[in-house]
């Protein structure tokens, strides 16, 4: 615990009891490789990490433990972390608990800072924890991701009852990514000064959900979402193969602080309450309820900063100091109504 000692053995031999461990307040413990845990690891301490290869701790097939108080750093400068080394892996597990931890492990890493994956994995609560410093801390040009759940081991069971929350994220790559999960709630977290990544998002594709599992039935509420470079603020939107089940987007701030991208991207949701800033486009909305919702200052390079498609209701939203107009698309079959629209475009407030 003196931050010089290599302490990776000590450590080891404590979780393979299979027990909780217990770290002392105030200490500094180095190691040089993954720590595989079985049980709760709690304390005031630092885990600093000196090696670049590998996970930090990682936890497979456990249930009711937590991870708590503790921090996790580096002292790596010279080489950039792989893809497969996360802050905290955890992996098929359930009734856990990370919460207060500090990840500013990832100095330089391509993996995430915590990573959550695999079948029948449930009842999680993600919360209070910081990661950050994903990216480029020594110059390097780097992604490193902030919050993960995926399913890219080819599970073919949804990921359920997650909860995500009063965390913060920044300067990662991307903020909080879902993938394959059901019955899940992303609350009251903060996702700051992304490099080139979105800030809350429900996944696809055949590398992190490739059985092509439903997503959905979730709550993404009163998060704060800012400075996403040339990405997307919050995307709930499944193209492909995966079927998009209802989630609901409501109490948000959204200012993605660039004038390429949309603030929210949503299909078969409820967006209400939200307050919208900025970007490119200010919602896209596909078969979705839109509802007292504030937008403005959004870019004026835009072809349209609302653009509605399918069976949207557009209802009770106010648009003020706000440069472009609402666009209902070709295949448009829903409603626009009792809305407040202060536009200075030249366009029609509605197209």
């Amino acid at each position: 615990g003196d931050g010089t000692t290599d302490d990776t053995a000590a450590i080891q031999a404590a979780l393979n009891t299979q027990r909780p461990v217990v770290l002392e307040d105030g200490k500094t413990y180095k190691t040089t490789a993954k720590l595989t845990a079985y049980d709760s690891i709690t304390g005031d301490a630092s885990i600093s990490l000196a090696t670049h290869s590998t996970n930090c701790i990682e936890i497979i097939s456990r249930s009711e433990f937590e991870f708590s108080g503790f921090s996790i750093t580096s002292t790596n400068t010279g080489s950039l972390f792989t893809d497969t080394a996360q802050g905290i892996e955890i992996q098929g597990c359930s009734n856990f608990k990370v919460e207060g931890v500090i990840d500013n492990y990832g100095y330089n890493h391509n993996g995430d800072g915590i990573l959550i994956k695999g079948n029948s994995l449930h009842g999680g609560l993600i919360s209070g924890n910081t990661v950050k410093d994903g990216v480029n801390t020594y110059g390097y040009a780097v992604k490193g991701g902030g919050i993960t759940c995926n399913l890219e081991g080819g599970d073919t069971t949804a990921i359920q009852a997650l909860s995500i929350s009063d965390n913060i994220v920044s300067a990662t790559s991307y903020g909080i990514s879902l993938v394959g999960a059901l019955y899940f709630t992303i609350t009251g977290n903060k996702v700051l000064d992304l490099v080139n990544g979105k800030g809350i998002q429900m996944d696809e594709g055949a590398t992190y959900n490739p059985n092509s599992v439903a997503s959905g039935y979730g709550v993404i509420a009163n998060n704060v979402i800012k400075n996403t470079a040339d990405d997307e603020g919050i995307r709930v939107t499944l193209t492909g193969t995966v079927n998009n089940l209802p989630c609901v987007i409501t109490g948000n701030y959204v200012d993605i602080n660039n004038s390429i991208q949309n603030n929210i991207n949503a299909q078969s949701c409820t967006v209400s309450g939200n307050m919208i800033k900025g970007g490119k486009v200010s919602l896209t909305a596909t078969d979705c309820a839109v509802n007292g919702n504030i937008f403005f200052n959004t870019s004026s390079t835009a072809d349209a900063g609302i653009k509605l498609f399918g069976n949207t209701s557009f209802t009770g939203n106010v648009a003020k100091g706000w440069n472009n107009y609402i666009q209902v698309r070709a295949d448009f079959e829903g409603t626009v109504s009792s809305n407040v629209i202060h536009t200075t475009s030249t366009q029609n407030a509605i197209t």
